[in-house]
């Protein structure tokens, strides 16, 4: 009986959470079409500072470009207060790096 219960916790908690931020990444992606002048620097581009939930608002395709390159958590609606510079020294990335792809992606679909 003990370990149906521990295989309930440990594959269908996670699960529910995963089902449930899916749900809310397609909100956040219905949302956000074109770029957000509020996450801006001087220059036009974004900042390791800027949040996950903002990067993610500023281009349809976002979410799928930042999981091809290693942020997962796009999935998870916690993420989205996360700074770009947090979420990569979660996922063990250089955020100089992640901050250079993002933007040439910004670039290339303007």
């Amino acid at each position: 009986m003990q370990a149906v219960i521990i295989a309930a916790l440990v594959i269908g908690i996670p699960l529910a959470i995963y089902c449930v931020c899916t749900v809310k990444r397609e909100e956040i992606f219905e949302e956000g079409s074109g770029k957000n002048a509020e996450v801006l620097d001087d220059d036009g581009k974004i900042t390791k500072e800027t949040t996950m939930g903002r990067i993610i608002k500023m281009d349809k395709g976002m979410g799928e470009f930042l999981m091809a390159n290693g942020l997962h958590c796009v999935t998870c609606t916690s993420s989205a207060n996360e700074s770009l510079a947090d979420a990569c020294i979660v996922h063990g990335l250089d955020a100089d790096i992640m901050l250079s792809k993002i933007q040439k992606y910004l670039d290339e679909n303007a």
